[in-house]
Protein backbone atom coordinates (compact mmCIF):
# COMPACT_ATOMS: atom_id res chain seq x y z
CA UNK A 1 0.00 0.00 0.00
CA UNK A 2 1.14 3.67 -0.79
CA UNK A 3 0.75 6.12 2.08
CA UNK A 4 -1.54 8.90 1.30
CA UNK A 5 -0.16 11.95 2.90
CA UNK A 6 -2.13 12.36 5.89
CA UNK A 7 -1.86 8.57 6.40
CA UNK A 8 1.36 9.19 6.80
CA UNK A 9 1.04 12.17 9.16
CA UNK A 10 -1.11 9.89 11.87
CA UNK A 11 1.76 6.89 11.53
CA UNK A 12 4.50 9.33 12.35
CA UNK A 13 2.16 11.00 15.07
CA UNK A 14 1.68 7.46 15.97
CA UNK A 15 5.69 6.38 15.94
CA UNK A 16 6.12 9.66 18.03
CA UNK A 17 3.53 8.76 20.94
CA UNK A 18 5.06 5.17 20.69
CA UNK A 19 8.79 6.77 21.59
CA UNK A 20 7.28 8.55 24.32
CA UNK A 21 5.12 5.74 25.55
CA UNK A 22 7.70 3.19 26.17
CA UNK A 23 8.83 4.82 29.26
CA UNK A 24 5.31 4.52 30.90
CA UNK A 25 5.00 0.98 29.47
CA UNK A 26 8.51 0.09 31.11
CA UNK A 27 7.07 0.98 34.37
CA UNK A 28 3.88 -1.33 33.64
CA UNK A 29 5.59 -4.19 32.81
CA UNK A 30 7.87 -3.64 35.59
CA UNK A 31 5.06 -4.76 37.61
CA UNK A 32 4.85 -8.35 39.04
CA UNK A 33 2.55 -10.18 37.82
CA UNK A 34 0.18 -12.67 40.04
CA UNK A 35 -1.15 -16.39 39.73
CA UNK A 36 0.82 -18.26 37.99
CA UNK A 37 1.12 -21.75 39.01
CA UNK A 38 3.00 -22.63 42.05
CA UNK A 39 4.17 -26.39 42.30
CA UNK A 40 2.19 -28.32 45.09
CA UNK A 41 4.81 -29.74 47.14
CA UNK A 42 4.67 -32.13 50.51
CA UNK A 43 3.32 -30.64 53.47
CA UNK A 44 4.70 -31.25 56.47
CA UNK A 45 6.45 -29.06 59.93
CA UNK A 46 10.23 -28.74 58.65
CA UNK A 47 13.19 -29.21 60.94
CA UNK A 48 14.39 -25.31 61.47
CA UNK A 49 17.85 -25.19 61.51
CA UNK A 50 20.11 -22.18 62.22
CA UNK A 51 23.19 -20.47 60.57
CA UNK A 52 24.98 -17.25 62.02
CA UNK A 53 28.68 -16.94 60.30
CA UNK A 54 29.37 -14.70 62.79
CA UNK A 55 28.82 -16.97 66.51
CA UNK A 56 30.50 -19.71 67.75
CA UNK A 57 28.16 -22.08 69.85
CA UNK A 58 28.79 -23.05 72.98
CA UNK A 59 30.17 -26.82 73.16
CA UNK A 60 27.08 -27.99 75.25
CA UNK A 61 24.26 -26.64 73.11
CA UNK A 62 22.51 -28.52 70.36
CA UNK A 63 24.01 -27.56 67.54
CA UNK A 64 21.72 -25.74 64.42
CA UNK A 65 19.61 -24.40 67.20
CA UNK A 66 18.28 -20.66 67.48
CA UNK A 67 20.68 -20.58 70.61
CA UNK A 68 23.92 -22.22 68.97
CA UNK A 69 23.15 -22.32 65.23
CA UNK A 70 25.95 -23.92 62.80
CA UNK A 71 28.59 -21.43 62.00
CA UNK A 72 29.10 -23.23 58.43
CA UNK A 73 26.06 -23.98 56.16
CA UNK A 74 27.77 -26.64 54.52
CA UNK A 75 27.31 -28.25 57.91
CA UNK A 76 23.29 -27.39 57.88
CA UNK A 77 23.42 -29.07 54.09
CA UNK A 78 24.92 -32.54 55.38
CA UNK A 79 22.73 -32.21 58.15
CA UNK A 80 19.12 -32.02 55.76
CA UNK A 81 20.42 -34.07 53.36
CA UNK A 82 21.64 -36.85 55.96
CA UNK A 83 17.58 -37.02 57.01
CA UNK A 84 15.87 -36.37 53.29
CA UNK A 85 12.79 -38.35 54.38
CA UNK A 86 12.29 -35.02 56.76
CA UNK A 87 11.46 -31.59 55.33
CA UNK A 88 13.73 -28.85 56.43
CA UNK A 89 14.30 -24.86 56.53
CA UNK A 90 17.78 -23.80 56.65
CA UNK A 91 17.45 -20.00 58.37
CA UNK A 92 20.52 -17.81 57.92
CA UNK A 93 21.77 -15.10 59.73
CA UNK A 94 23.11 -11.78 58.35
CA UNK A 95 27.12 -12.23 57.24
CA UNK A 96 28.91 -13.34 54.47
CA UNK A 97 29.30 -16.96 53.84
CA UNK A 98 32.62 -17.92 52.47
CA UNK A 99 32.40 -21.26 51.29
CA UNK A 100 32.47 -23.98 48.61
CA UNK A 101 28.72 -25.69 48.86
CA UNK A 102 27.31 -29.05 47.47
CA UNK A 103 23.89 -30.70 47.64
CA UNK A 104 23.90 -33.68 46.48
CA UNK A 105 21.27 -36.06 45.94
CA UNK A 106 20.88 -39.75 45.58
CA UNK A 107 19.01 -41.11 42.26
CA UNK A 108 15.18 -42.61 42.13
CA UNK A 109 15.27 -41.44 46.17
CA UNK A 110 12.30 -39.22 47.52
CA UNK A 111 12.99 -36.06 48.92
CA UNK A 112 11.15 -34.22 51.11
CA UNK A 113 11.71 -29.95 50.60
CA UNK A 114 14.27 -28.18 51.96
CA UNK A 115 14.50 -24.84 52.04
CA UNK A 116 17.66 -22.27 52.38
CA UNK A 117 16.25 -18.66 53.56
CA UNK A 118 17.90 -15.28 54.41
CA UNK A 119 15.95 -14.46 57.88
CA UNK A 120 16.25 -10.84 56.26
CA UNK A 121 16.46 -11.02 52.69
CA UNK A 122 19.56 -9.02 51.80
CA UNK A 123 21.77 -9.67 54.46
CA UNK A 124 23.10 -12.80 53.24
CA UNK A 125 26.00 -13.18 50.91
CA UNK A 126 27.47 -16.33 49.46
CA UNK A 127 30.80 -15.17 48.13
CA UNK A 128 33.95 -16.07 46.53
CA UNK A 129 35.91 -13.60 47.43
CA UNK A 130 38.15 -13.29 50.72
CA UNK A 131 39.89 -10.06 52.53
CA UNK A 132 43.32 -9.83 51.60
CA UNK A 133 46.14 -8.16 54.02
CA UNK A 134 50.15 -8.69 54.53
CA UNK A 135 50.51 -7.32 51.06
CA UNK A 136 54.53 -6.59 50.16
CA UNK A 137 55.44 -3.25 48.24
CA UNK A 138 58.23 -4.20 45.33
CA UNK A 139 59.95 -0.85 45.44
CA UNK A 140 61.29 -1.66 41.66
CA UNK A 141 57.45 -1.54 40.38
CA UNK A 142 56.82 1.87 42.29
CA UNK A 143 56.12 4.91 39.72
CA UNK A 144 55.35 8.79 40.08
CA UNK A 145 51.57 7.82 39.74
CA UNK A 146 51.29 4.20 41.08
CA UNK A 147 52.87 1.35 43.31
CA UNK A 148 53.44 -2.15 42.97
CA UNK A 149 52.05 -4.65 45.44
CA UNK A 150 52.85 -8.43 45.84
CA UNK A 151 51.10 -11.10 47.59
CA UNK A 152 51.70 -15.13 47.74
CA UNK A 153 48.82 -16.85 45.07
CA UNK A 154 48.65 -20.00 46.28
CA UNK A 155 46.27 -21.56 43.11
CA UNK A 156 46.84 -22.78 39.46
CA UNK A 157 43.41 -22.22 37.84
CA UNK A 158 45.12 -21.13 34.23
CA UNK A 159 43.84 -20.83 31.40
CA UNK A 160 40.59 -22.33 30.35
CA UNK A 161 41.11 -23.28 26.83
CA UNK A 162 39.26 -22.76 23.77
CA UNK A 163 36.78 -25.58 23.23
CA UNK A 164 35.32 -23.58 20.18
CA UNK A 165 38.60 -23.46 18.07
CA UNK A 166 37.16 -26.55 15.29
CA UNK A 167 34.37 -23.64 14.48
CA UNK A 168 37.34 -20.90 14.29
CA UNK A 169 35.66 -18.98 16.80
CA UNK A 170 38.50 -16.62 18.33
CA UNK A 171 38.32 -16.81 22.80
CA UNK A 172 41.55 -14.27 23.88
CA UNK A 173 43.33 -15.03 26.86
CA UNK A 174 41.71 -12.38 28.92
CA UNK A 175 38.58 -14.03 28.42
CA UNK A 176 40.17 -17.75 29.77
CA UNK A 177 40.91 -16.46 33.00
CA UNK A 178 38.89 -16.80 36.26
CA UNK A 179 40.61 -14.59 38.47
CA UNK A 180 39.30 -11.70 40.05
CA UNK A 181 40.46 -8.75 42.72
CA UNK A 182 38.20 -6.32 43.87
CA UNK A 183 38.93 -2.88 46.12
CA UNK A 184 36.14 -1.50 47.46
CA UNK A 185 33.59 -3.99 45.92
CA UNK A 186 35.17 -2.45 42.35
CA UNK A 187 36.45 -4.85 40.03
CA UNK A 188 40.15 -4.50 39.19
CA UNK A 189 41.29 -4.89 35.65
CA UNK A 190 43.47 -7.70 34.80
CA UNK A 191 46.56 -7.91 32.64
CA UNK A 192 48.20 -11.30 31.13
CA UNK A 193 51.88 -9.96 31.99
CA UNK A 194 53.80 -7.89 34.23
CA UNK A 195 54.62 -5.72 31.21
CA UNK A 196 51.22 -5.09 30.44
CA UNK A 197 50.72 -5.02 34.51
CA UNK A 198 53.38 -1.59 34.30
CA UNK A 199 51.98 -0.65 30.72
CA UNK A 200 48.28 -0.18 31.49
CA UNK A 201 46.01 2.61 31.04
CA UNK A 202 43.61 1.82 34.12
CA UNK A 203 43.81 3.10 37.11
CA UNK A 204 44.43 -0.16 39.02
CA UNK A 205 45.70 -3.59 38.13
CA UNK A 206 46.72 -7.15 39.01
CA UNK A 207 48.13 -9.93 37.02
CA UNK A 208 48.95 -13.38 38.57
CA UNK A 209 51.98 -14.88 38.36
CA UNK A 210 51.24 -19.00 38.13
CA UNK A 211 54.91 -19.63 38.07
CA UNK A 212 56.25 -17.77 40.60
CA UNK A 213 52.86 -18.16 42.99
CA UNK A 214 52.83 -14.44 43.34
CA UNK A 215 49.73 -12.09 42.53
CA UNK A 216 50.78 -8.22 41.60
CA UNK A 217 48.50 -5.75 42.48
CA UNK A 218 49.41 -2.12 41.27
CA UNK A 219 47.36 0.79 43.29
CA UNK A 220 47.54 4.37 42.43
CA UNK A 221 50.52 6.31 44.68
CA UNK A 222 49.29 7.30 48.41
CA UNK A 223 46.48 3.80 48.78
CA UNK A 224 47.75 1.75 51.61
CA UNK A 225 46.72 -1.63 50.86
CA UNK A 226 45.71 -2.71 54.34
CA UNK A 227 43.22 -0.03 54.37
CA UNK A 228 42.12 -0.47 50.76
CA UNK A 229 38.92 -3.26 51.12
CA UNK A 230 40.71 -5.50 48.77
CA UNK A 231 39.12 -8.19 48.62
CA UNK A 232 40.50 -11.52 46.02
CA UNK A 233 38.74 -14.20 44.71
CA UNK A 234 40.23 -17.67 45.98
CA UNK A 235 37.13 -20.13 44.94
CA UNK A 236 36.40 -21.22 41.29
CA UNK A 237 33.08 -22.93 41.92
CA UNK A 238 30.55 -21.57 43.72
CA UNK A 239 26.80 -23.65 45.05
CA UNK A 240 25.88 -27.39 43.12
CA UNK A 241 22.24 -28.75 43.53
CA UNK A 242 22.76 -32.06 41.84
CA UNK A 243 20.16 -34.73 41.77
CA UNK A 244 18.07 -32.56 44.32
CA UNK A 245 14.03 -32.54 44.31
CA UNK A 246 11.70 -29.84 46.17
CA UNK A 247 14.84 -27.23 47.23
CA UNK A 248 13.80 -23.87 47.30
CA UNK A 249 16.47 -20.98 48.09
CA UNK A 250 15.12 -17.41 48.94
CA UNK A 251 16.70 -14.00 49.90
CA UNK A 252 20.33 -14.76 48.67
CA UNK A 253 23.25 -13.13 46.96
CA UNK A 254 25.85 -15.27 45.21
CA UNK A 255 29.01 -13.07 44.31
CA UNK A 256 32.37 -13.04 43.63
CA UNK A 257 32.75 -16.89 42.56
CA UNK A 258 35.55 -17.39 40.02
CA UNK A 259 36.65 -19.89 37.55
CA UNK A 260 35.93 -20.06 33.91
CA UNK A 261 33.03 -22.36 32.44
CA UNK A 262 30.97 -22.74 35.55
CA UNK A 263 28.69 -20.31 37.46
CA UNK A 264 27.96 -19.33 40.91
CA UNK A 265 25.05 -21.65 40.62
CA UNK A 266 24.84 -24.32 38.85
CA UNK A 267 21.53 -26.56 39.04
CA UNK A 268 21.47 -30.21 37.37
CA UNK A 269 19.62 -33.49 37.62
CA UNK A 270 17.29 -31.80 39.48
CA UNK A 271 13.48 -31.29 40.20
CA UNK A 272 11.29 -28.58 41.02
CA UNK A 273 13.82 -26.17 42.02
CA UNK A 274 12.60 -22.59 43.46
CA UNK A 275 14.61 -19.40 43.25
CA UNK A 276 13.05 -16.45 45.01
CA UNK A 277 14.32 -12.86 45.70
CA UNK A 278 17.96 -14.37 44.69
CA UNK A 279 20.76 -12.03 43.65
CA UNK A 280 23.56 -12.85 41.39
CA UNK A 281 26.54 -10.62 40.44
CA UNK A 282 30.11 -10.03 39.53
CA UNK A 283 31.03 -13.67 39.30
CA UNK A 284 33.58 -14.17 36.83
CA UNK A 285 31.36 -16.25 34.49
CA UNK A 286 27.82 -16.84 34.92
CA UNK A 287 25.55 -16.65 37.63
CA UNK A 288 22.98 -19.46 37.06
CA UNK A 289 23.40 -22.34 35.22
CA UNK A 290 20.60 -24.86 35.09
CA UNK A 291 21.37 -28.40 32.90
CA UNK A 292 18.92 -31.25 32.23
CA UNK A 293 16.48 -30.19 35.15
CA UNK A 294 12.73 -30.03 35.60
CA UNK A 295 10.09 -28.01 36.92
CA UNK A 296 12.83 -25.06 37.72
CA UNK A 297 10.91 -21.58 39.03
CA UNK A 298 13.22 -18.40 38.70
CA UNK A 299 11.44 -15.80 40.19
CA UNK A 300 11.92 -11.66 41.55
CA UNK A 301 15.73 -12.49 41.04
CA UNK A 302 18.76 -9.85 39.65
CA UNK A 303 21.43 -11.02 37.84
CA UNK A 304 23.54 -8.46 37.15
CA UNK A 305 27.38 -8.32 35.69
CA UNK A 306 28.69 -10.95 35.86
CA UNK A 307 31.41 -12.03 33.39
CA UNK A 308 30.03 -13.96 30.34
CA UNK A 309 26.26 -14.59 31.03
CA UNK A 310 23.83 -14.01 34.45
CA UNK A 311 21.19 -16.91 33.51
CA UNK A 312 21.28 -19.84 31.06
CA UNK A 313 20.40 -23.67 30.75
CA UNK A 314 20.42 -26.39 28.62
CA UNK A 315 17.36 -29.40 28.75
CA UNK A 316 14.74 -27.93 31.06
CA UNK A 317 11.47 -29.10 30.97
CA UNK A 318 9.18 -26.98 32.65
CA UNK A 319 11.04 -23.25 33.30
CA UNK A 320 9.05 -20.42 34.64
CA UNK A 321 11.38 -16.82 34.87
CA UNK A 322 9.38 -14.27 36.31
CA UNK A 323 10.38 -10.79 37.12
CA UNK A 324 13.54 -11.59 36.48
CA UNK A 325 16.31 -9.22 35.85
CA UNK A 326 19.65 -9.68 33.84
CA UNK A 327 21.55 -6.55 33.60
CA UNK A 328 25.01 -5.67 32.15
CA UNK A 329 26.47 -9.13 31.69
CA UNK A 330 29.41 -10.12 29.75
CA UNK A 331 32.49 -7.68 30.97
CA UNK A 332 34.67 -10.81 30.89
CA UNK A 333 33.75 -11.25 27.51
CA UNK A 334 33.74 -7.83 26.48
CA UNK A 335 37.52 -7.67 27.72
CA UNK A 336 38.32 -10.00 24.92
CA UNK A 337 35.81 -8.57 22.30
CA UNK A 338 34.14 -12.10 23.04
CA UNK A 339 30.03 -10.84 22.26
CA UNK A 340 28.51 -14.00 20.80
CA UNK A 341 28.56 -17.45 20.36
CA UNK A 342 28.37 -18.41 23.79
CA UNK A 343 28.04 -14.82 25.57
CA UNK A 344 24.42 -13.16 26.75
CA UNK A 345 21.65 -15.12 28.24
CA UNK A 346 21.07 -18.15 26.37
CA UNK A 347 18.94 -21.28 26.41
CA UNK A 348 19.10 -24.83 24.64
CA UNK A 349 16.42 -27.58 24.14
CA UNK A 350 13.77 -25.81 26.16
CA UNK A 351 10.38 -27.83 26.28
CA UNK A 352 7.48 -25.51 27.93
CA UNK A 353 9.12 -22.38 29.35
CA UNK A 354 7.34 -19.32 30.33
CA UNK A 355 9.20 -15.93 30.21
CA UNK A 356 7.33 -12.89 32.05
CA UNK A 357 8.10 -10.16 32.95
CA UNK A 358 11.61 -10.89 32.06
CA UNK A 359 13.90 -7.89 31.82
CA UNK A 360 17.67 -7.72 29.73
CA UNK A 361 18.88 -4.61 29.81
CA UNK A 362 22.49 -3.12 28.67
CA UNK A 363 24.21 -6.98 28.30
CA UNK A 364 27.03 -6.61 26.59
CA UNK A 365 25.63 -9.54 24.04
CA UNK A 366 21.93 -10.55 23.27
CA UNK A 367 19.66 -10.09 26.00
CA UNK A 368 17.77 -13.48 24.96
CA UNK A 369 18.91 -16.40 23.02
CA UNK A 370 17.03 -19.51 22.25
CA UNK A 371 19.59 -21.37 20.69
CA UNK A 372 18.48 -24.72 19.08
CA UNK A 373 15.44 -27.01 19.72
CA UNK A 374 13.22 -24.62 21.70
CA UNK A 375 9.70 -25.91 22.07
CA UNK A 376 6.67 -24.70 23.58
CA UNK A 377 8.61 -21.07 24.92
CA UNK A 378 6.37 -17.73 25.53
CA UNK A 379 7.66 -14.80 26.43
CA UNK A 380 5.87 -12.29 27.39
CA UNK A 381 5.16 -8.99 29.03
CA UNK A 382 8.82 -8.02 28.85
CA UNK A 383 11.38 -6.01 27.54
CA UNK A 384 14.86 -6.75 26.00
CA UNK A 385 16.36 -2.94 25.40
CA UNK A 386 20.32 -1.35 25.11
CA UNK A 387 21.91 -4.52 24.58
CA UNK A 388 24.91 -4.48 22.46
CA UNK A 389 24.02 -7.29 19.87
CA UNK A 390 20.53 -7.57 19.61
CA UNK A 391 17.46 -7.76 21.96
CA UNK A 392 15.98 -11.45 21.08
CA UNK A 393 17.50 -14.16 18.66
CA UNK A 394 15.49 -17.55 17.76
CA UNK A 395 17.61 -19.91 16.18
CA UNK A 396 17.47 -23.75 15.13
CA UNK A 397 14.19 -24.11 16.83
CA UNK A 398 10.95 -25.67 15.71
CA UNK A 399 9.26 -23.91 17.91
CA UNK A 400 6.08 -22.93 18.93
CA UNK A 401 7.87 -19.86 20.16
CA UNK A 402 5.81 -16.86 20.98
CA UNK A 403 6.51 -13.28 21.95
CA UNK A 404 3.67 -11.36 22.72
CA UNK A 405 3.31 -7.60 24.42
CA UNK A 406 7.05 -6.74 24.64
CA UNK A 407 9.27 -3.62 24.17
CA UNK A 408 12.42 -5.24 22.02
CA UNK A 409 14.31 -1.85 21.65
CA UNK A 410 17.48 0.24 21.07
CA UNK A 411 20.11 -2.59 20.61
CA UNK A 412 23.27 -2.96 18.63
CA UNK A 413 24.86 -4.30 16.71
CA UNK A 414 28.90 -4.54 18.51
CA UNK A 415 29.21 -8.48 16.53
CA UNK A 416 28.09 -8.69 13.62
CA UNK A 417 28.85 -12.48 13.16
CA UNK A 418 25.85 -14.45 12.09
CA UNK A 419 24.90 -10.97 10.21
CA UNK A 420 22.55 -10.63 13.66
CA UNK A 421 19.15 -8.22 13.34
CA UNK A 422 20.02 -6.39 16.64
CA UNK A 423 15.94 -6.27 16.87
CA UNK A 424 14.47 -9.74 16.71
CA UNK A 425 16.75 -12.36 14.37
CA UNK A 426 15.48 -15.53 13.46
CA UNK A 427 17.98 -18.35 11.93
CA UNK A 428 16.17 -21.71 11.21
CA UNK A 429 13.64 -20.41 13.60
CA UNK A 430 10.06 -22.34 12.73
CA UNK A 431 6.11 -21.44 14.44
CA UNK A 432 7.30 -17.72 15.84
CA UNK A 433 4.54 -15.52 16.66
CA UNK A 434 4.81 -12.11 17.33
CA UNK A 435 2.35 -10.31 18.57
CA UNK A 436 1.53 -6.96 20.74
CA UNK A 437 5.15 -6.18 20.36
CA UNK A 438 6.75 -2.49 20.12
CA UNK A 439 10.05 -2.91 18.22
CA UNK A 440 11.47 -0.01 18.03
CA UNK A 441 15.03 2.12 17.04
CA UNK A 442 16.99 -1.24 17.11
CA UNK A 443 20.25 -0.39 14.88
CA UNK A 444 19.98 -1.63 11.36
CA UNK A 445 17.11 -3.30 11.24
CA UNK A 446 14.05 -4.63 13.53
CA UNK A 447 13.04 -7.81 12.27
CA UNK A 448 15.72 -9.93 10.59
CA UNK A 449 15.07 -13.55 9.18
CA UNK A 450 18.51 -14.30 7.80
CA UNK A 451 19.38 -18.12 7.43
CA UNK A 452 22.89 -18.59 6.54
CA UNK A 453 21.87 -22.18 5.61
CA UNK A 454 19.53 -24.76 6.89
CA UNK A 455 20.17 -26.57 10.40
CA UNK A 456 19.84 -29.97 11.11
CA UNK A 457 19.23 -31.14 14.82
CA UNK A 458 19.21 -34.34 17.17
CA UNK A 459 15.41 -34.26 19.01
CA UNK A 460 17.21 -35.91 22.46
CA UNK A 461 13.97 -37.45 23.53
CA UNK A 462 13.32 -39.90 19.71
CA UNK A 463 17.53 -39.59 18.50
CA UNK A 464 15.25 -38.07 15.12
CA UNK A 465 17.20 -35.76 12.96
CA UNK A 466 15.30 -32.68 11.64
CA UNK A 467 16.33 -30.05 9.20
CA UNK A 468 14.66 -26.63 10.13
CA UNK A 469 14.30 -23.80 8.11
CA UNK A 470 12.94 -20.25 9.00
CA UNK A 471 8.90 -20.65 7.85
CA UNK A 472 5.56 -20.27 9.43
CA UNK A 473 6.23 -16.87 10.92
CA UNK A 474 3.16 -15.22 12.31
CA UNK A 475 3.25 -11.29 13.15
CA UNK A 476 -0.26 -9.52 14.44
CA UNK A 477 -0.83 -6.28 16.15
CA UNK A 478 2.93 -5.09 16.13
CA UNK A 479 4.35 -2.05 16.23
CA UNK A 480 7.89 -1.92 14.28
CA UNK A 481 9.35 1.76 13.63
CA UNK A 482 12.52 2.96 13.43
CA UNK A 483 13.53 7.44 13.61
CA UNK A 484 16.22 6.46 11.56
CA UNK A 485 16.12 6.62 7.71
CA UNK A 486 19.59 4.22 7.47
CA UNK A 487 17.31 1.34 9.77
CA UNK A 488 15.67 -1.55 7.89
CA UNK A 489 12.55 -2.67 9.75
CA UNK A 490 12.59 -6.26 7.57
CA UNK A 491 15.40 -8.02 6.05
CA UNK A 492 15.87 -11.19 4.74
CA UNK A 493 18.35 -13.75 3.20
CA UNK A 494 17.69 -17.47 2.29
CA UNK A 495 14.52 -16.62 3.65
CA UNK A 496 11.70 -17.61 0.46
CA UNK A 497 10.53 -20.27 2.80
CA UNK A 498 9.76 -17.85 5.64
CA UNK A 499 8.44 -15.19 2.88
CA UNK A 500 6.44 -17.79 1.67
CA UNK A 501 4.94 -18.63 4.39
CA UNK A 502 4.41 -15.62 6.37
CA UNK A 503 1.08 -14.40 7.76
CA UNK A 504 0.83 -10.74 8.71
CA UNK A 505 -1.82 -8.10 9.46
CA UNK A 506 -3.11 -5.43 11.69
CA UNK A 507 1.03 -4.32 12.24
CA UNK A 508 1.96 -0.45 12.24
CA UNK A 509 5.40 0.02 9.99
CA UNK A 510 6.82 2.89 9.78
CA UNK A 511 10.30 4.44 8.95
CA UNK A 512 11.16 7.74 7.43
CA UNK A 513 13.72 6.16 4.47
CA UNK A 514 12.07 5.38 1.39
CA UNK A 515 13.30 1.48 1.29
CA UNK A 516 12.88 0.19 4.51
CA UNK A 517 12.85 -3.22 3.04
CA UNK A 518 15.35 -5.31 2.01
CA UNK A 519 14.44 -8.57 0.69
CA UNK A 520 17.79 -10.59 0.11
CA UNK A 521 19.89 -7.93 -2.26
CA UNK A 522 17.02 -5.83 -2.65
CA UNK A 523 15.80 -2.68 -1.02
CA UNK A 524 12.19 -2.05 -1.30
CA UNK A 525 9.36 0.32 -0.61
CA UNK A 526 6.95 -0.90 1.33
CA UNK A 527 4.50 -0.76 -1.47
CA UNK A 528 6.95 -3.06 -3.90
CA UNK A 529 6.84 -5.29 -0.90
CA UNK A 530 3.40 -5.25 -1.30
CA UNK A 531 3.44 -6.26 -4.52
CA UNK A 532 5.85 -8.77 -4.22
CA UNK A 533 4.50 -10.72 -1.45
CA UNK A 534 1.02 -12.06 -0.95
CA UNK A 535 0.23 -10.77 2.70
CA UNK A 536 -3.34 -10.10 4.86
CA UNK A 537 -2.29 -6.99 5.46
CA UNK A 538 0.62 -4.54 5.18
CA UNK A 539 -0.47 -1.62 6.95
CA UNK A 540 -3.24 -0.72 8.93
Amino acid sequence: MVWRPEELQRVIGAARFISLAIAALVILLSIPRQGLPQPVLPMSTPVILYVDPQDTPPPSSTVGSREAPFVRLQDALNYAQEHPDLPHEIRLGPGIYREELNLQGQTNVAMAPLTIRAITPGTVILSGAEPWQDWRQDMAGTTPTSALFVHPWPYDWGFSGNPWTEFDIELAEIVQRGEMVWQDSKLVQQYLSLEALSQGTTVMGFYVDEEGDRLYLRLPLGMDPATAHLEVTTQDRGMVIDQMQNVTLEGLRFEHYGGTFTAALVIRNAKNIRIQNCTFAENNWGGLAVNHSQQVQIHHSQFRHNGLRGLGGWRIQDLTVQDVETRENNWRGAWGEFYDWDAGEKFFYLRRAHFDHYRAIANQATGLWLDTDNQEVLVENSQLNDNKVGGLFLEASAGPITVQNCIIANNHQVAPNYLQTPGVFGWAAQNVTLKNNVIIDNDFAQVGVRDLSDRQITVPETGETQTLVSQDWHLENNWILSTQANSFLLITLNAQPFLDTLKERNNYWFSPGDRPIRIEDQSLTLSDWQNQVSLDSLAN
